[in-house]
């Protein structure tokens, strides 16, 4: 059965998108745009990443967490990662297809890769698409709008590259692949608000390691 690109009566309106755009540079992303390029039978495929490299939660900035240095310096994305963290799931359950992940560098008690291992992993997965100019990175999408009559899509982005220049582009399909874990969701707990605005309760996203709670008291 044929696939309904566009859903239209009008002659040659069902016909497969040329252009289209990946949003997000994490795992997700990266493995949609690989596809696309290598099996989708587009004519042009591009992934943009608003942060300056790939890997998504993956990627840990050392100066994340700094402010920016000027009005039109791009803003800060941290990620939820943090020093020493390791993943939960084995390296043959991470592969992608035919690009098998490196045995890490672990021992019977820890298996598991490293916060480093993983995204050099996603590195060198999207290197070749680096390469070829398919990933752009600091190109953070402001607002991604349908045109009439369903001829495609209206981006909106900010270039960090060029101190944040808005530009808007059309693409004919546009494939959203950003993180689940960009926004803090804290639960409605009777007190938790209180907790937060004197500073005694934080979110997971924001846990960089044990440094800062030696010596404190813990209550259960």
């Amino acid at each position: 059965m044929p696939n309904d690109y566009r859903a239209s009566s009008e002659p040659g309106a069902n016909v497969p998108p040329q252009r289209v755009l990946v949003i997000g540079g994490g795992p997700t992303g990266l493995v949609a745009l690989r596809n696309m390029i290598e099996r989708g039978g587009f004519a042009h495929v591009e992934l943009y990443e608003r942060r300056d490299d790939v890997g998504g939660v993956w990627y840990f900035d050392e100066h994340q967490e700094d402010k920016a240095d000027a009005d039109d310096a791009p803003p800060r994305w941290p990620s939820p990662a943090y020093h020493g963290l390791i993943g939960n799931v084995l390296p043959e359950f991470l592969s992608f297809s035919g690009f098998p992940f490196p045995a890490p560098r672990s021992t019977p008690e820890q298996p598991f890769p490293t916060l480093g291992e993983t995204h050099a992993y996603l590195q060198a997965f999207a290197a070749p698409f680096l390469r070829a100019g398919a990933i752009k990175l600091s190109r953070e999408v402001v607002s991604v709008v349908e045109l009439e009559d369903q001829k495609g899509w209206s981006v909106t982005y900010r270039d960090w590259t060029k101190s944040g220049a808005q530009i808007v582009e059309m693409w004919d399909a546009v494939v959203v692949s950003v993180g689940w874990y960009d926004n803090p969701v804290w639960p409605a707990t009777e007190g938790l608000e209180t907790l937060r605005e004197v500073g005694l309760a934080r979110h997971a996203k924001s846990w960089r390691g044990p440094n800062g709670y030696a010596g404190k008291i813990e209550y259960r």
